[in-house]
């Protein structure tokens, strides 16, 4: 599901199970109550919630990590917030501290220009990883970099902007990234090459055609045309 927020995971997380009967029964509920009043509202309304928690849940568990961790001798626990978490959760401590650096440097802390702010703050936690764990490993990020995640359309170009702007990091050999540019011709860069692929008709206002190219951009990781 594109818009679940809490799938990041790691192979070092463990799974755990999970009794999912009590939301399924409480969906089927709603739908029989909808039917029953002739009301779409109702399943409409319901539906609304689910997305709005799913979107939401990731950030609030940054925000529940980090404070916990943060007050973590109030429990007088004898086991470390580490151990305690990962038993009770299943969160490894590499998936705990990418969570926690989200809120830390996102929120509690943040390095962020105050014109970029609340547009990278609505990011959703995908995207919001790659740019705290930046930090949190002493990356500066400019201005220049700072809009272009700013105006990011997708994980995939927030990934790009920090392996090669911030990180400056060039692309491992045999690497192929695919571009779009301002007249709508898609080229593919391997190895310093420049290869041709293709084009689309980006100039063509019917939406279902900008709708199609929209599903191509961001399906295939195509970078370019942020308003794509």
């Amino acid at each position: 599901m594109k818009d679940d927020e809490l799938q990041i995971f790691t192979s070092f997380d463990q799974s755990l199970d999970v009794n999912e009967d009590w939301m399924l029964e409480k969906v089927q509920d709603i739908i029989q109550t909808a039917i029953r009043e002739k009301d779409v509202n109702i399943a409409l309304t319901a539906c609304k919630t689910l997305i709005a928690v799913t979107k939401l849940s990731g950030k609030g568990l940054a925000k529940l990590l980090y404070l916990l961790r943060e007050n973590w001798d109030k429990f007088e626990c004898d086991e470390t917030f580490e151990e305690v978490i990962y038993a009770q959760s299943g969160l490894h401590a590499y998936t705990v501290n990418r969570y926690i650096a989200v809120y830390e440097n996102i929120y509690v802390n943040p390095a962020i220009p105050a014109e970029v702010a609340e547009d990278i703050q609505q990011k959703g936690i995908k995207e919001l990883i790659p740019i705290a764990m930046a930090l949190n490993e002493g990356y500066e990020i400019d201005n220049q970099a700072w809009e272009r995640l700013r105006t990011a359309p997708d994980l995939n170009t927030v990934l790009h902007i920090v392996r090669e702007d911030v990180k400056e990091i060039p692309p491992r050999k045999g690497t192929i990234q695919l571009q779009l540019d301002e007249v709508g011709t898609i080229w593919a860069f391997c190895d310093g090459e420049r290869y041709f692929v293709g084009s689309l008709e980006i100039t063509d206002t019917s939406k279902v055609i900008q709708s199609a190219i929209r599903r191509i951009v961001r399906g295939a990781g195509i970078r370019g045309i942020n308003c794509l």
